[in-house]
């Protein structure tokens, strides 16, 4: 099969990429970057629709990587919302041709809101009312032109991405490795994860039956807490996870964006075990010793 990518110099695009080329598909890429792919005009994706069976949409801004100022927070919106209506419409018009694909979208666990441990959340909770939330929320309804036209539309909800090379773990491994490590405030808060390769696997997944269409949240079935989180990669690293980094302090340092941090929700992947995915690291030690 042949799979149109977005955002496939991102973290997950990459091992995404890496991992379909393994397995004998053909990918073509979606990118601003001049010479690179297909660019983002209706006039370059339109033609790219029209020959992949599967498109998988990843791109946006980062939401850790710059203060949440009123033009960043306009930004985390149309990097999504613009990108996601463009690529559903060219979706649509190549279906509206004849052509057969499927899209799948990117979303994220933010969706729900923060929630207490206690409170599952699956694929059918509602949104909540925070930024992050209705972020994802426009995020999902800029789907709209492709389900709209018939097109089968699949939206993954990511958790925090945990690999070596990018993510959150990423800036979490020095502190630890130095024995500075430990949870982030009162380290009650839901910690919805998932290692690296078994998201790559579910995107794939969910690709082989061209006319799956649904929610699916990309998380482990063992969602922990986030001081849960701390000791095993403490455990994982051979070093103690004992200094919390006091809630007052984020905030300080991260104003809006600590919410991110100190809030979360218990996420369960109920839709994609339904479906008969097996993840290879369904546990955080497992995930943590294969990465670390």
């Amino acid at each position: 099969m042949k799979y149109l990518i977005s955002g496939a110099t991102g973290f997950v695009g990459k091992h995404l990429l890496n991992h379909l080329r393994g397995e004998g598909q053909e990918v073509e890429i979606i990118s601003r970057q001049p010479g690179i792919g297909r660019d983002w005009t209706m006039e370059s994706l339109l033609p790219a629709a029209l020959e992949a069976d599967v498109v998988v949409h990843l791109a946006g801004a980062g939401v850790m990587d710059a203060a949440w100022s009123p033009a960043r927070k306009l930004e985390l919106e149309s990097s999504r919302v613009e990108t996601t209506t463009m690529l559903a419409r060219a979706c649509a018009d190549a279906w509206k041709q004849g052509h057969k694909l499927q899209l799948i979208s990117a979303s994220a666990v933010g969706y729900y809101g923060p929630h207490p441990f206690e409170e599952v959340q699956e694929e059918s909770s509602p949104a909540g009312e925070d930024f992050l939330a209705q972020l994802c929320a426009k995020w999902e309804a800029a789907l709209g032109a492709a389900k709209e036209a018939g097109v089968p539309v699949s939206v993954v909800r990511i958790g925090v991405v945990l690999g070596a090379e990018g993510g959150a773990l990423k800036r979490m491994l020095l502190p630890f490795k130095l024995g500075l490590g430990g949870p982030l405030g009162h380290g009650r808060q839901g910690f919805p994860w998932i290692h690296v390769q078994d998201l790559a696997r579910l995107f794939e997944f969910i690709g082989q039956d061209r006319g799956r269409a649904g929610i699916y949240n990309g998380v482990a079935p063992e969602c922990v807490d986030q001081r849960t989180f701390a000791r095993a990669l403490g455990r994982a690293v051979h070093r103690p996870a004992l200094l919390p980094a006091p809630a007052l302090a984020l905030r300080l340092i991260l104003g809006e964006r600590s919410t991110l941090l100190l809030t979360g929700q218990q996420v369960q992947p109920k839709a994609a075990l339904a479906a008969g995915f097996a993840f290879e690291y369904p546990l955080m030690d497992q995930a943590l010793a294969n990465i670390c």
